[in-house]
């Protein structure tokens, strides 16, 4: 039959032994991904052999796997697998597991002055007619945004050693999600300071829209080894004004004083952006939070809607010796582990 049946899933590779296929442990079924099965660049030397023929041979001198991008619904659930491969591999912590024994935090703190290291996965995709497989996946950068009437939506570029001819694990049972609803998300700015957090101040009454990019960060390393494959993975310095964020806003009294005040004195923001859901337990709901530190880089010009003026602002990361992280995301949800 073909497409109709088409799906992705996964499988956590051994830390220690990347690169080693494993079997799928969860399907991905809200997150797209579309693999382009053709990973090798054929070459074709140049020859002089006293003939009109071009090309006599041809050879492959180096592999890798684009899985292209990871497309889809942000959830409280699985968004944990986005982060784990795109800004280090963490465990579940219960900060309070005695009155919540439900609910689990996934904290994405990456360490400025030391290495992180993703998890990367066995992934495996494909219909009813023809299953691929790659090793060692993960991902080289991160997006995620979010419009109003939406949820939130992330992109992540995925890499991997080799496409190869696989079949699907079985038995894997569908899972509960949720996704995480623009329309229930809250902004909250305020000055860095001492005694500043992230999520001391909304934003009450503008919020329209975000897109915050992460940037590049792991990307794969070739060493002569004795495989056309890379050999392992290597972290990036995070680029200058990254991660970048613009928030679409209604520009009113509040908004205005960021522009003519934190603009213009370059104050750094710390800037929180909270996705809500339903609870976990009593007392206890899901949320995630994209935290970080930002200079007020632009101001777009105004524009309209429904007889509100708006304004876009880009956001750059800058370091804070009061917040002494450049960016931290946190996911709160009912997920005890990795599926």
């Amino acid at each position: 039959m073909g497409f109709p049946f088409y799906r992705v899933q996964a499988g956590k590779e051994t830390a220690g032994s990347l690169g080693t296929a494993v079997a799928a442990t969860a399907k991905w079924m809200q997150f797209l991904l579309h693999p382009r099965v053709g990973d090798k660049t054929w070459v074709q030397p140049e020859e002089e052999r006293g003939s009109k023929v071009g090309a006599f041979r041809a050879y492959v001198p180096q592999e890798q796997a684009e899985l292209g991008d990871l497309t889809g619904d942000v959830t409280f659930e699985d968004l944990i697998y986005a982060l784990s491969m795109a800004i280090e591999g963490v465990e579940a912590s219960q900060p309070d597991s005695s009155n919540y024994p439900s609910s689990y935090l996934w904290d994405y703190d990456p360490s400025l002055t030391a290495a992180d290291t993703p998890y990367a996965f066995t992934v495996e995709w494909g219909d009813d007619v023809q299953v691929w497989e790659a090793e060692y996946v993960f991902a080289t950068g991160l997006a995620i945004s979010g419009a109003l009437g939406e949820a939130w939506k992330l992109s992540a570029p995925l890499v991997g050693r080799q496409h190869t001819a696989a079949s699907f694990t079985g038995s894997l049972e569908d899972r509960t999600v949720e996704s995480v609803l623009m329309n229930k998300s809250k902004l909250y700015m305020n000055d860095v300071g001492a005694t500043a957090n992230p999520g001391d101040t909304q934003i009450q009454a503008a919020f329209r829209n975000f897109n915050w990019k992460m940037g590049d960060h792991f990307t794969p390393f070739f060493t002569g080894d004795g495989q056309k494959y890379f050999t392992k993975h290597s972290e990036k310095k995070f680029a200058i004004g990254y991660p970048q964020l613009t928030l679409g806003l209604v520009l009113d009294s509040t908004t205005k004083t960021l522009i003519t005040t934190k603009y213009d004195a370059g104050t750094v923001q710390l800037v929180r952006i909270a996705g809500t859901g339903s609870d976990i337990e009593s007392n206890s709901a899901k949320y995630v939070y994209i935290d970080g530190a930002y200079l007020i880089k632009d101001v777009a010009e105004l524009a309209e809607a429904d007889g509100q003026t708006l304004v876009e602002l880009t956001l750059a990361a800058q370091y804070d010796s009061d917040y002494a992280k450049l960016f931290r995301i946190q996911a709160h949800n009912g997920v005890a582990t990795l599926p």
